[in-house]
């Protein structure tokens, strides 16, 4: 993602817009009750390069609204995400 000068917002805005458009594209979206992704402030040093954020991404079926499981994507889809919203 993008460096930002105004913190960390911008940049879950727009690994949050990707992952909406990902599941829009996959023709998912009015499966899914519930998405978004999430910046967790998780500092992660590599060989000579250093993370400050890991996305998470978060997406939830329910038949009532009161309970909620886990969508389980395929592993196609979450490559392809992660490597748009790495890209982006």
């Amino acid at each position: 993602m993008r460096e930002s000068s105004r913190g960390p917002q911008p940049r879950r805005c727009q690994a949050d817009a990707v992952y909406i458009d990902q599941i829009r594209k996959a023709g998912l979206y009015d499966t899914i009750s519930q998405a978004f992704a999430v910046l967790l402030p998780v500092k992660t040093v590599g060989d000579d390069r250093t993370y400050e954020y890991v996305v998470g991404l978060r997406a939830v079926t329910s038949t009532d609204g009161m309970t909620a499981d886990f969508y389980p994507f395929d592993m196609k889809f979450l490559g392809e995400t992660a490597t748009r919203i790495i890209n982006e």
